[in-house]
């Protein structure tokens, strides 16, 4: 069952994206989780390449490295939370997109969870919601 939380975010109409999908099987967690950096370093080298696609290669080296070192840092975070908390025996991939539209960059992940930790993402969502509005 899909369930969303907050604000959906459509999903922009650009050809300019990545998708990298990890199958459950293919790698056991405790070893995606040491090689995390591999898959998040190839997403930000892949942005960056984008990125200077549309003509500002050669302009900001420095705003280049600081860029790819954002996009790396937020795929790593990404990624490790969907390897930890994803629910291996449901064999439903976790996939991560990154989009580049306009001059804006959406990162997109999917992952299974068990009952119990979809439980308690509920919780939590409950609780900043509630302490959001007071």
């Amino acid at each position: 069952m899909t369930q969303i939380f907050g604000n959906f975010i459509e999903k922009p109409q650009t050809k300019e994206k990545l998708m990298l999908e990890f199958l459950p099987d293919s790698i056991l967690v405790q070893e995606f989780w040491r090689n995390n950096d591999y898959a998040a370093n190839f997403i930000a080298d892949f942005f960056t390449t984008l990125i200077t696609k549309n003509g500002s290669e050669g302009r900001d080296l420095k705003r280049h490295a600081e860029i790819k070192s954002a996009t790396s840092y937020i795929a790593n975070e990404l990624l490790e939370n969907a390897v930890k908390y994803s629910h291996q025996a449901s064999q439903i991939p976790i996939k991560i997109k990154l989009y580049f539209n306009k001059g804006k960059t959406e990162f997109f992940i999917t992952n299974s969870l068990s009952h119990l930790w979809s439980a308690n993402l509920q919780g939590i969502i409950y609780q900043l919601s509630n302490n959001n509005h007071e």
